[in-house]
């Protein structure tokens, strides 16, 4: 496996420098990941609009890595602590969420999530055992609800 994240390093840190950004990539393999950590100043530009160059940078590095290596790896892109800081938020969000809803037993409705995004709200909200998370539509349109079990 260390020749795996020898080349997911390798073929990282060429995407970066294609792209015309300096950095430095650390890879780290945690319990069948490959944690790609990008240090860079320019982290605006590799994040994106709510982290949507950042997941697609991901998902690139994964087709790259299936070329380079003939087997799929999970990989999880991660630059500056943006992926930290946004499930902090997310899960901050659902408490205050499920809070109100305990409170005032009004549903609350969450949108404009990615699927990783909604399993973090799904995942916090569990902790609450009188409450309940659905996700309901398709693509863009698909909505997190949290409401009372009864």
């Amino acid at each position: 496996m260390e020749k795996v994240a020898a080349t997911i390093k390798e073929e990282s840190a060429s995407l970066i420098e294609l792209l015309g950004i300096e950095g430095s990539v650390s890879v780290v393999q945690e319990e069948g990941v490959f944690r790609i950590h990008i240090d860079t100043t320019e982290t605006g530009i590799l994040i994106g609009y709510h982290g949507e160059t950042l997941y697609s940078l991901q998902l690139i590095l994964g087709l790259i890595c299936y070329g380079k290596t003939g087997e799929w790896h999970r990989l999880v892109l991660n630059v500056g602590d943006y992926k930290q800081k946004r499930e902090d938020y997310l899960k901050q969000l659902a408490y205050s969420k499920a809070e109100y809803v305990r409170n005032t037993g009004r549903y609350q409705t969450i949108t404009g999530l990615s699927p990783f995004e909604r399993r973090i709200v799904h995942l916090a909200v569990s902790s609450f055992p009188d409450l309940i998370s659905e996700s309901e539509g398709e693509g863009k349109n698909r909505t997190l609800t949290i409401r009372l079990k009864n």
